[in-house]
C-alpha cells in the first residue's frame, strides 16, 4: 500500500487478513474503502455483513449480505447466512 495506495485487491486482502485476526474496526476500514471504488465487491460485503452481525447491526448486516447474494445467488454459504439473519 506505501507503494501503489489505490491498489484495491492488496485493501481487500488486508481486510480479509485482519477480519481472520479479528481486528473488526481495521477489517471495516478496509472494505469500506473497497466498496467506495468497488460496490459490488463481493469480499467486502461479506466482511462488512458479519463484522455488523458481530456488532448486532443486523439491518447493515442484511444490507450487506444482500449485495454479496446479488453477486453469487447460488452460493450456499450466502444462502444460509442469509436465512440466519432472516431474509428468507
Amino acid at each position: 500500500l506505501k507503494e501503489y495506495p489505490q491498489h484495491i485487491n492488496t485493501r481487500r486482502i488486508l481486510g480479509s487478513a485482519y477480519l481472520d485476526a479479528r481486528k473488526y474496526a481495521l477489517a471495516k476500514d478496509l472494505f469500506q474503502e473497497v466498496l467506495l471504488a468497488v460496490p459490488a465487491d463481493f469480499v467486502s460485503n461479506l466482511g462488512m455483513s458479519f463484522i455488523y452481525s458481530t456488532e448486532g447491526n443486523l439491518d447493515d448486516a442484511i444490507w450487506h449480505i444482500e449485495r454479496a447474494y446479488e453477486k453469487t445467488p447460488n452460493n450456499i454459504g450466502i444462502q444460509e447466512e442469509l436465512k440466519k439473519l432472516g431474509c428468507v
